[in-house]
C-alpha cells in the first residue's frame, strides 16, 4: 500500500473517562505523522489527561490544542483541520467507539478518492430519533442524488485542501460532517464509505432535537448553494398545482378568487427566485474554478 501522509485530529469535549484509552489505541497508528487533540473548552480533567500523557509518551508526535472555552464539534475539526501538517486528515472520535485497526481499511481506500468515510453498520441511533435521522437521510439523498450510507460518520480521510475549501461554509455544531459530506459530494470530489464496528459510546451523545434542526437548515442551506433548483422546483411546482387546482374550482364557481392568483403568483415569483439562484451559484463556481487556475497561487 502507497504510504499517504496524514493528520489524526481528535475532538475532545469532558472525555476524561475514555480519552487515555483513545490515545493508547491511536498512539499506535505508526503511519500517522501527527496526532492533534482538540480539547474544547473541557470542564472536566480531558486536558490534564492528555498533557500527562504526551509527556510520557514516545513514538508519533502529539500536540494538545486547547479552546479558552466550549466552541463546538465542528470549531474543533475545524481547528485541527488548520494546525494539520499533513495533506490528508484523519478524523477520530473521542468518545471511544472507533477501532484505530480500522484505519488502514480507511487509508487503502482513499487511492483515488479524495474522502473515504467509515460506515458504521452496527449502530442504531435511539428509537425516539429513528424517525428524525431518516428523514434527515432521505432529503439528503434526494438533494445529493445519490446514496448516502452513512450520513454523520465522525470517523473518516478527507483531502485537506478540498475540506478547506467549504471551510467558510461548516458549522461549528455536529452538523459539520453532515454539511462536509454533502459539500463534497456537489462540489465533485469523489467520496467512497468503508463499512466498520463501533463500539458502544462512552457516556451519553450531546445530541440534541435542536442539533438536528439545525442539521435540517444546514442541509437546506448547503444545497441552494450548489443546486438551488432541487429546493426551489419542487416548491414551484406544488404552489402551480394548487394553485391551477383552485383555479378549476373558481371557474366552476364562476368566482376567481385573490387566493387563487395569490398563490399562481406565488409559484411563478418561486420559479423566478430559482433560476437567479442557480445562476448565482453557477457564476461562483466560476468564480471558484477561475481562483483555482490562477498562476499566482
Amino acid at each position: 500500500m502507497k504510504r499517504i501522509p496524514f493528520s489524526i485530529v481528535v475532538p475532545a469535549f469532558n472525555e476524561q473517562e475514555v480519552i487515555l484509552r483513545v490515545l493508547e489505541s491511536i498512539s499506535e497508528i505508526v503511519q500517522a505523522k501527527e496526532i492533534l487533540i482538540v480539547d474544547d473548552g473541557s470542564q472536566d480533567r480531558t486536558a490534564q489527561v492528555v498533557g500527562d500523557f504526551i509527556k510520557s509518551h514516545k513514538g508519533v508526535p502529539i500536540k494538545l490544542i486547547s479552546h479558552p472555552y466550549n466552541k463546538g464539534y465542528g470549531a474543533s475539526l475545524k481547528t485541527g483541520i488548520r494546525a494539520a501538517k499533513s495533506p490528508y486528515v484523519m478524523f477520530f472520535d473521542a468518545d471511544g467507539q472507533h477501532h484505530s485497526t480500522d484505519v488502514d481499511a480507511l487509508l487503502k481506500a482513499l487511492d483515488g478518492y479524495d474522502m473515504v468515510v467509515g460506515q458504521r453498520i452496527n449502530s442504531a441511533s435511539p428509537l425516539v430519533r429513528r424517525p428524525g435521522m431518516w428523514l434527515l437521510k432521505r432529503l439528503s439523498e434526494y438533494l445529493a442524488g445519490r446514496e448516502i450510507p452513512d450520513l454523520n460518520s465522525g470517523f473518516r480521510v478527507v483531502n485537506k485542501a478540498a475540506v478547506e475549501r467549504f471551510m467558510h461554509i461548516l458549522p461549528n455544531g455536529f452538523s459539520f460532517t453532515t454539511t462536509i459530506t454533502l459539500a463534497m459530494f456537489e462540489g465533485g470530489y469523489s467520496v467512497v464509505y468503508v463499512p466498520i464496528q463501533v463500539k458502544a459510546r462512552v457516556g451519553r451523545s450531546m445530541v440534541s432535537f435542536r442539533d438536528a434542526y439545525k442539521m435540517l437548515l444546514l442541509i437546506l442551506r448547503t444545497i441552494t448553494l450548489f443546486n438551488p433548483l432541487k429546493i426551489f422546483l419542487p416548491a414551484c411546482l406544488f404552489l402551480f398545482l394548487l394553485g391551477i387546482a383552485l383555479f378549476v374550482r373558481d371557474a366552476i364557481n364562476v368566482d376567481i378568487t385573490l387566493k387563487t392568483v395569490m398563490i399562481l403568483l406565488a409559484s411563478l415569483i418561486v420559479f423566478l427566485f430559482g433560476l437567479i439562484s442557480d445562476q448565482v451559484a453557477n457564476l461562483r463556481k466560476d468564480v471558484e474554478l477561475h481562483s483555482d487556475l490562477s498562476p499566482d497561487k
